[in-house]
């Protein structure tokens, strides 16, 4: 059951991820609260030795760098 929530949270923040790239419709200080959501997931999960872990830090990263850095298209 908490991997189907983890997971919809996941799919919303890359959702909400798109449309802050595209529309810039949400907040800066959102997507900081989203990124330190995924980091810390990350790290909790990452004591299993899980690979999603790795990404979760990794998108962590894309996510608040963002706030500060135009991304490209194509990442």
């Amino acid at each position: 059951m908490i991997v189907k929530i983890l997971g919809a949270f996941d799919v919303t923040i890359g959702i909400l991820f798109v449309f802050s790239y595209l529309f810039h419709i949400i907040p800066h200080s959102w997507l900081i609260v989203f990124a330190i959501y995924l980091a810390v997931k990350g790290v909790i999960f990452l004591l299993s030795a899980d690979i999603a872990s790795l990404f979760d830090i990794v998108v962590a990263i894309v996510i608040y760098a963002s706030t500060f850095f135009n991304i490209p298209v194509l990442l």
